[in-house]
């Protein structure tokens, strides 16, 4: 293997493992908006309380 084959695959291996990142902080992100949105369709309402506004 030449050293550019070995800096080819480096940069594969790199690409996917910030893919994989990307995707999960993607995934996270969703996740957030969902409970974010979730905890404000309670606010004005007999759920809304100090700990729910803290969290927001």
């Amino acid at each position: 293997m030449d050293k550019y084959q070995g800096s080819y695959q480096n940069s594969d291996v790199e690409f996917h493992r910030l893919s994989n990142s990307i995707g999960s902080n993607i995934q996270k992100i969703l996740q957030n908006v969902s409970s974010m949105q979730r905890m404000i369709a309670q606010i004005g309402t007999s759920q809304e309380n100090q700990q729910l506004q803290n969290q927001l």
